[in-house]
C-alpha cells in the first residue's frame, strides 16, 4: 500500500449515535474512546452512520426507518460485512423486531444506494418510533 492510502485509511472517522437506554434519548459523541464506562453496553445501543443520506440529505444510521416513494418502510440493519435494508418490510412486518428473518438487500451496490438517496426519507427509528413497526 502507498503511504497516501495508509494515511487516508487511518484518517477515516467512524460516526455513531448512541441510544441511552435508561434516558431514552440519543447522544451524538464526537469521539468514542476509553472515557466511556467499561460497561457501556448495558447503558447504550450504538448505531453506526452508513455514510448515506436520504432524499432530504439527512444522515442514515443503523436502526433508522425509511419510507420509499413506493410506500414501503425499510429498516436499516448492520450485518456481517456492512449495512443492509430489508426487502419490503410491509410484507414481513410481523417479523421486523427479530434478527432479520427475511430477505435483505445490501447497501453496497450502486442501484440500492441510488434508490435510497433519491427516493427514501428517514421517517423515524426503532427506538423513538416503535409504532412504525406494528403490523
Amino acid at each position: 500500500k502507498s503511504k497516501n492510502y495508509r494515511k487516508m485509511e487511518t484518517q477515516m472517522e467512524i460516526e455513531v449515535r448512541a441510544w441511552d437506554i435508561s434516558k431514552k434519548k440519543f447522544h451524538y459523541p464526537k469521539l468514542w474512546d476509553n472515557t466511556m464506562p467499561s460497561n457501556w453496553e448495558q447503558h447504550y445501543e450504538i448505531n453506526l452512520y452508513t455514510r448515506l443520506k436520504d432524499v432530504n440529505k439527512k444522515h442514515i444510521y443503523v436502526g433508522d426507518l425509511l419510507k420509499g416513494h413506493d410506500g414501503f418502510i425499510y429498516r436499516v440493519w448492520f450485518v456481517r460485512g456492512g449495512f443492509a435494508i430489508n426487502v419490503h418490510v410491509d410484507k414481513f412486518k410481523h417479523d421486523i423486531k427479530m434478527d432479520y428473518p427475511f430477505p435483505l438487500q445490501c447497501l453496497s451496490d450502486e442501484q440500492t444506494v441510488s434508490y435510497i438517496e433519491n427516493n427514501c426519507e428517514v421517517i423515524g427509528n426503532i427506538y423513538e418510533n416503535p409504532e412504525l413497526l406494528q403490523p
